[in-house]
């Protein structure tokens, strides 16, 4: 499917975690509605003395921030199964985003968040909070890797 002018679709976007071979994304997670990348940041340090007439700042440690999926539960995908488990054993995995373009955006963490919901006249309602331990890298299908 064609980028839509500069943007890139995210129609038919696909999400994979590591299952079978680790460190490799291979299996597909199915029921997504919605993917959100937070940015890194840094802390900011208030380093103002009594002398200082303005305030003065330093930046502390780098957070590589949270990558959030968002889904249309089903117990019965293998893909959000191994998302559940991976909330409760807290073991590092790989994951990738697909996009129809052949675009990915490859990287690793830990699911520390598993929320479901629902209400009248609804459906069952979920989301997956990644913790990165990597750089979301982004491989455009025709080109060399970048941070996203």
């Amino acid at each position: 499917m064609p980028a839509c002018g500069n943007a890139i679709s995210t129609v038919g976007c696909k999400f994979y975690v590591d299952k079978t071979v680790v460190g490799t994304a291979d299996l597909e997670v199915k029921g997504h509605t919605s993917i959100s990348f937070s940015g890194v940041t840094s802390t900011e340090i208030d380093a103002t003395s009594m002398c200082d007439t303005e305030k003065q700042y330093m930046y502390g440690l780098k957070d590589l921030g949270t990558f959030t999926l968002n889904v249309n539960v089903d117990y019965t995908d293998a893909g959000q199964k191994e998302m559940r488990a991976n909330s409760a054993s807290n073991t590092l995995k790989t994951f990738k985003v697909l996009l129809a373009n052949g675009d990915a955006i490859g990287f690793s963490g830990i699911v520390g968040k598993n929320d479901t919901s629902g209400g009248t006249d609804g459906k069952l309602e979920g989301s997956f909070e990644v913790r990165l331990r990597t750089r979301a890298q982004a491989t455009p299908s025709g080109g060399s890797a970048g941070n996203a």
